[in-house]
């Protein structure tokens, strides 16, 4: 797993490299690396995110910008596939790892217009398939994890500003 974010947020928590690793109980070396684009164990990744006060999701994804391009059409959107993407490349340990390395996978793939726009639907979706649940659960079951997915992404970036 890779964590792009962790200068950023070392930096915006005004800590050294070596202040970090202290804190993490690493070396300076590992910080370094990860730093520079090496790989790190999930365990790691929780460890370095609670020094820092922060989900992991925010060492994971691609910081928000108003001119990253758009990935994927919001018709592209398929939960299956991005879980499976994450779990091939990512190997989380967790279900809660999966979520959310899932969720950091969502907010880069897809702006901020394209998931309030991917809430709706789904919100439509699970109130229409609601009343006959029993009889199409994959579908209703698909449509609710899709839509916590996309409103857990929509709110961890609310506060954001967008640089």
């Amino acid at each position: 797993m890779k964590i792009p974010r962790l200068r950023e947020w070392r930096e915006a928590k005004a800590l050294t490299q070596e202040e970090l690793a202290e804190k993490a109980d690493i070396s300076v070396r590992s910080v370094a690396g990860y730093e520079a684009g090496g790989g790190v164990r999930p365990a790691t990744v929780r460890r370095l995110a609670a020094v820092l006060g922060i989900d992991t999701a925010d060492l994971v994804e691609a910081p928000l910008r108003a001119s990253t391009p758009e990935r994927h059409s919001v018709d592209e959107f398929d939960i299956d596939e991005i879980r499976e993407t994450v779990f091939v490349k990512m190997r989380p340990e967790t279900f809660g790892e999966l979520n959310t390395l899932v969720e950091a996978e969502i907010s880069r793939r897809y702006s901020h217009d394209s998931l309030l726009e991917l809430r709706e639907r789904f919100t439509r979706q699970v109130e229409e398939l609601a009343p006959h649940k029993e009889q199409n659960l994959d579908a209703y079951s698909k449509a609710v994890i899709s839509l916590h997915s996309v409103s857990r992404v929509l709110e961890r970036t609310a506060g954001r500003t967008l640089s």
